[in-house]
């Protein structure tokens, strides 16, 4: 919701693939949440847009292409984070 022109945008996100691929650096806080998050460049090999399995938040990647996509939209309410990959 963007407060300040009182405005509401809806998104649809489908259902995506969730992909087992976090690397052994990861670094979980309590209950399973990730506090440090790290890929495994070879589990996730090629995909452009994909769901983290292994933690308790649903976390969507995204290819730096579609990231530039969606900040050249404006979309409101989305967070974008670079995350590592080794």
């Amino acid at each position: 919701m963007d407060v300040a022109n009182a405005q509401h945008e809806l998104y649809w996100l489908p259902v995506m693939e969730k992909i087992e691929c976090l690397h052994e650096d990861t670094v979980f806080a309590q209950g399973n949440f990730i506090k440090k998050m790290v890929l495994d460049r070879q589990k996730v090999s090629g995909r452009k847009i994909f769901r983290v399995g292994g933690a308790i938040e649903t976390v969507v990647i995204v290819h730096l292409e579609i990231a530039e996509s969606l900040l050249r939209r404006n979309c409101v309410g989305v967070l974008i984070k670079p995350v590592e990959c080794i």
